[in-house]
């Protein structure tokens, strides 16, 4: 890793475990028990969503602290399952993965003020 305390990467499905993992200290807070299938299904079928949709994983010497996706499509955006693991709440964390996604979108299209 570099001089950061943490990376900001592609997905790959060898993360797949510990995005599971991540989701799992979120239960019952912020997501029930039966959105975890609609995750898993998110997570293995990644590679259909196209080259203007991504999942991200922000990794630390830890491990994966926390997940998050986007997808861009007829110049609009979104975001996808943006997580952090309960003990990493209120850490900028999710703050600096919601950064990266946005900053990634804007480099796809073009931004229009309103």
């Amino acid at each position: 890793m570099s001089s950061n305390p943490f990376q900001i990467r592609a997905y790959t499905n060898q993360d797949r475990k510990a995005c599971l993992e991540v989701f799992d200290s979120n239960l019952l807070t912020f997501f029930a028990p039966n959105e975890r299938e609609d995750f898993k299904l998110y997570l293995d079928d990644l590679t259909e969503r196209g080259p203007n949709a991504e999942y991200l994983v922000l990794e630390t010497k830890e491990g994966i602290l926390a997940c998050g996706g986007y997808f861009v499509a007829d110049q609009q955006a979104g975001l996808a399952w943006g997580m952090v693991t309960r003990e990493h709440h209120r850490q900028g964390i999710g703050l600096s993965l919601i950064l990266e996604r946005l900053r990634t979108i804007a480099a796809q299209i073009d931004v229009i003020p309103s």
